[in-house]
């Protein structure tokens, strides 16, 4: 007990003799941004989430108790040209001085965080308290008010196909591990009656329909072609919410702009390049390489020949020929790519074929190779009963030795 009050005392006594200097290098007419409150009487988020939305913040404190870094700054001398001047002001921080502009965009900043949040009519008052020689306080009072909710949301779409993968449930799995529970949460609606009137989460229930429309084939599609219609007239603090689908719009070579309705596209053609180097790689030679097909799958070496086998490569690979476009399949592809160590780099594109009849897209997965082989040298110090020395040794690494990229 007596350690921990000793502990106690000699912190306040460091408080007391640094706290009379950190206004030292604080100009005239200027005021050390000394301490930030925020007040609010909605309990659903602390002070701590609101803080990343304040443009200007007190100086760092250190444990929470005291603001070591701008103490030495202080420490430093007038003349910052000096060495230990210039460590010191290294070190440490230079004072926050208040901003008003800054501080009142704080304000703003709050406030369009609850607007956001469904608080539609919140205030935010800011209150700036300068009576301590040249700090100052600031404190936010925030009043939230009643918030706007959900009346009833419904999904007008309008295209029978998309309007049934954006309402697809979930598929039936008996193993309940974590990696199921995240994906199933892609099929699950984030947006229901009664829920505040969160933007925010309306922009991520665009996400999660875009997703679910990414992995049934619709590659060109994006969370701009979703869109909301809000409508407030029903009173009472309610919000009907109706989501619809923009057209696809794209350019033809001639300039015109035109918009037409969305499609599924399929995998025509898998290759996948072994030896990519974007600046010596033509790609319109790479019908002249030594190449094979795995199954429905087209390797492509080079100049290195069959390095790595070809059943490697294609087990590594999740997007075959024939199937909807799926993002997951990409995702894996990348993943599954990226634990061969005998390559390096990956990169996976996309060109879209011109057929009357479906749209299809050929796929060409390009790789780059690793360093095969590579020395270590480690070296590290030996303390035996006394006596000082080291130890070396040499490592080898091979990252294709049975030509399985092992």
């Amino acid at each position: 007990m007596k350690v921990i009050l000793r502990i106690i005392y000699i912190i306040c006594v460091i408080q007391i003799l640094v706290s009379c200097s950190s206004t030292r290098y604080v100009g005239d007419g200027e005021y050390l941004l000394d301490k930030v409150d925020i007040l609010s009487d909605n309990k659903n988020y602390k002070a701590s989430d609101l803080k990343p939305y304040l443009r200007q913040q007190p100086n760092f404190k250190a444990f929470g108790l005291m603001k070591w870094q701008l103490y030495v700054y202080d420490w430093s001398g007038k003349d910052g040209r000096k060495w230990l001047s210039r460590q010191l002001r290294r070190v440490g921080e230079a004072p926050v001085i208040l901003d008003s502009a800054l501080i009142f965009q704080s304000g703003d900043e709050l406030r369009r965080f609850f607007i956001n949040k469904g608080y539609a009519n919140a205030d935010v008052n800011v209150g700036i308290d300068t009576s301590r020689r040249k700090k100052a306080r600031v404190t936010y009072r925030i009043i939230s008010n009643e918030p706007y909710r959900i009346g009833q949301y419904t999904m007008n779409l309008e295209d029978p196909v998309i309007d049934s993968i954006a309402h697809l449930k979930a598929p039936h799995h008996s193993v309940f591990s974590s990696a199921f529970r995240t994906f199933s949460e892609d099929y699950t609606p984030l947006v229901k009656d009664s829920a505040l009137f969160d933007r925010d989460l309306l922009d991520k229930e665009r996400q999660r329909v875009t997703t679910l429309l990414r992995r049934n084939g619709y590659y060109t599609f994006n969370r701009e072609h979703l869109s909301y219609i809000a409508d407030s007239s029903a009173g009472n603090h309610k919000v009907d919410v109706d989501m619809f689908l923009r057209p696809y719009r794209f350019e033809k070579p001639d300039g015109t702009v035109v918009d037409t309705t969305h499609h599924q596209y399929y995998i025509k053609d898998v290759s996948i390049v072994t030896d990519y180097d974007p600046l010596t790689l033509d790609m319109d030679t790479l019908g002249k390489r030594d190449s094979m097909y795995i199954g429905n799958v087209k390797i492509i070496y080079g100049k290195n020949g069959r390095t790595i086998r070809p059943s490697v490569l294609r087990r590594s690979n999740f997007i075959m020929p024939g199937k909807l476009y799926n993002e997951r399949n990409v995702e894996q592809t990348y993943s599954s790519f990226t634990t061969l160590r005998a390559l390096r780099n990956v990169n996976i594109r996309f060109t879209e074929v011109n057929e009357s009849d479906t749209s299809k897209l050929n796929c060409t997965i390009l790789t780059s190779p690793a360093k095969t082989q590579g020395f270590g040298v480690d070296l590290e110090g030996t303390n035996s009963a006394g006596d000082f020395g080291f130890a070396s040794s040499l490592n080898y690494q091979h990252r294709n030795l049975f030509r399985g990229a092992e």
